[in-house]
């Protein structure tokens, strides 16, 4: 856990880091408010995943964050991976094929959870580039959200999940 002075912002914030090593701040709002002469723009990363997980998945983002995240412990997050197995076709198939395809030295839960998570770190990664070569200055990154903030919104390029708050 650490301290950090946010851009574009008066406070500090605490980070922490999960298990899985995603960043973590105790306010993660604070962007939610205007800054002058800035257009602040997040991008949920999880979104990348919707073309695999069922629509219903994402209701509850919390809980999908919190399991690929590893923010609870082995047996919640075990209790959140069999709820979303019995509810969700899209996971249910997810988990079968890393099951019958996957590492056989592995549990089901790290054939299926570590992959999603590195494919979200490599996605994280990608997006970086992209919008810091659109011109946009890099915020925070906090519960699989990016925060940018780009001069005027016609420099913001398009993308799967982001949508400008401000």
């Amino acid at each position: 856990m650490s301290l950090v002075k946010l851009p574009y912002c008066r406070v500090e914030v605490q980070v922490t880091e999960t298990p899985f090593g995603v960043m973590e701040i105790d306010n993660p709002k604070v962007y939610d408010t205007p800054i002058p002469n800035r257009v602040i723009y997040r991008l949920d990363l999880l979104d990348i995943l919707r073309d695999r997980l069922d629509t219903q998945c994402f209701d509850c983002r919390v809980l999908l964050y919190n399991m690929l995240a590893g923010n609870h412990g082995a047996y919640d997050c075990n209790e959140i991976f069999l709820s979303y197995y019995r509810k969700f076709p899209s996971f249910r198939k997810l988990v079968n094929d890393a099951y019958y395809y996957g590492d056989e030295t592995a549990s089901i839960f790290d054939r299926v959870v570590k992959p999603l998570r590195e494919e979200l770190n490599a996605h994280s990664e990608n997006m970086h580039k992209i919008l810091e070569s659109a011109g946009g200055k890099y915020l925070i990154a906090t519960h699989d959200k990016l925060y940018y903030g780009f001069k005027f919104q016609e420099m913001i390029p398009e993308t799967l999940g982001g949508v400008v708050i401000c």
